[in-house]
């Protein structure tokens, strides 16, 4: 079941790729995702993390820092969005059937979670590169000269 669930999604991706909605939503949320700090090359991939969810849209993250394609501060920024973001529509669902409100689920989180964000990579962006590298993320440069240009640990 998971696997027909995964090729699902994946088709679903490539057909929002096919018909440009991706492209849309990318163009729509730009200037927010640029606000919190994460670049346009780190942009749909977020955007596939937020919809399809946080091992899927994390997964492809890791692979994309680990190719080089996407910085390690993007991604470090860009999965901590997902990490606070992640089954925002179940989540909103499931505490909705117990009574709460939509204002008080939904668009608080939303609204916490991207100022969290945007004050966290403004914050980081004062820390030196040594202290970035040390505490929150992985060069994956570094690493990849150190096993062999793998880029894996």
């Amino acid at each position: 079941m998971i696997l027909v669930i995964i090729a699902v999604l994946l088709s679903l991706l490539r057909l929002l790729r096919w018909l440009h909605i991706e492209r849309l939503m990318i163009w729509l949320l730009r200037p927010v995702l640029k606000l919190l700090g994460i670049s346009p090359k780190a942009t749909s991939l977020t955007i596939i993390g937020i919809t399809l969810g946080l091992s899927f849209g994390g997964g492809l993250l890791i692979r994309e820092a680990r190719s080089g394609n996407i910085d390690p501060e993007d991604c470090f920024s860009a999965l901590c969005l997902l990490g606070l973001c992640h089954s925002i529509i179940e989540d909103t669902l499931l505490i909705m059937t117990l009574g709460a409100d939509l204002s008080g689920i939904l668009w608080a989180r939303l609204a916490f979670s991207l100022i969290f964000i945007a004050i966290m990579t403004r914050l980081l962006k004062l820390c030196s590169s040594e202290f970035k590298y040390r505490y929150f993320m992985h060069n994956v440069a570094k690493s990849a000269a150190l096993n062999g240009g793998s880029g894996a640990r």
